[in-house]
């Protein structure tokens, strides 16, 4: 599994600024689950690429035992910095060995993180280690749309001008080739599922009320803006990548002399799930 968010500070903006997925998700996915066996009971589930945690807690009252796992140290160690529920156990580890045993896990989860993984070597795991009747969902989010509250109000759509600011701020960060799985909404990796029982799911988002200086602390946690901080020369003199963004959404909002806590936005993204049943 590539190897990123490693640092410690960039655990501790990952657990502060990430978005939290609504429990619709979590909801969605345990009907999956159930749905699939007999007993419709879920004792033990997988979560591959943990980060620090977030959505893992989500599933705490409904799984018995959460293995949650994540190749970083550092977000392991983020995630078990809070008081957490008793029956999950967080632990370093990748998608590509699981420490857990054979056929043991009867939900296999990962958000916004299974894009990292060596495919081959991950199905094999999935199919070592799902129950003959367990399932998959590998889920995330797109990249924001950032509006400000009173669009409605003022009758005039920013959605389309901002999109293009977003990903204009994309190309100059420094991502890896496999973000592009996650900007197309995982559709490669649907494809290369192998099991002929599957499906996806895209009517959800995660909606967030945020100021710009909110915004900006959320942009400092993406992997390509880390990457791009640590490759900028010394010498280098032009405006900060996110400085220059925020400050171009604020032009475009007509709050170009406003500070950046005084802008309100709403944040939203589309969110997507995919289903399966154990790798064949």
């Amino acid at each position: 599994m590539l190897r990123g968010f490693e640092k410690e500070d960039h655990a501790d903006l990952y657990a502060k600024y990430r978005p939290h997925y609504p429990i619709e998700v979590v909801n969605k996915i345990v009907e999956y689950a159930q749905g699939n066996k007999a007993d419709g009971k879920l004792a033990h589930m997988v979560d591959v690429g943990c980060g620090s945690g977030q959505s893992t807690l989500l599933f705490a009252s409904y799984i018995k035992k959460i293995t949650a796992l994540d190749i970083s140290s550092s977000q392991i160690e983020q995630a078990k910095k809070e008081k957490r529920p008793e029956n999950i156990d967080f632990v370093v580890g990748c998608a590509e060995s699981l420490p857990v045993d054979d056929n043991s896990v009867d939900l296999l989860c990962s958000g916004q993180a299974i894009h990292w993984a060596d495919f081959p070597r991950f199905w094999a795991e999935c199919r070592r280690v799902l129950k003959p009747d367990g399932s998959m969902a590998l889920y995330g989010y797109d990249m924001p749309h950032v509006v400000p509250v009173d669009c409605e109000q003022t009758g005039i759509d920013f959605k389309n001008e901002a999109r293009q600011l977003t990903m204009e701020l994309v190309k100059s960060c420094k991502f890896h080739e496999r973000i592009d799985h996650v900007n197309n909404k995982y559709v490669d990796i649907f494809e290369i599922i192998p099991s002929r029982d599957k499906s996806r799911d895209d009517s959800m988002k995660i909606t967030r009320h945020l100021t710009l200086s909110g915004v900006g602390k959320y942009l400092s946690t993406w992997s390509g803006y880390q990457t791009y901080l640590r490759e900028r020369a010394p010498d280098d003199k032009s405006p900060d990548i996110v400085r220059n963004y925020l400050d171009k959404l604020k032009i475009l909002y007509g709050r170009e002399n406003s500070d950046d806590s005084d802008v309100n936005v709403v944040v939203t993204y589309d969110v997507f799930i995919l289903f399966a049943k154990r790798p064949e």
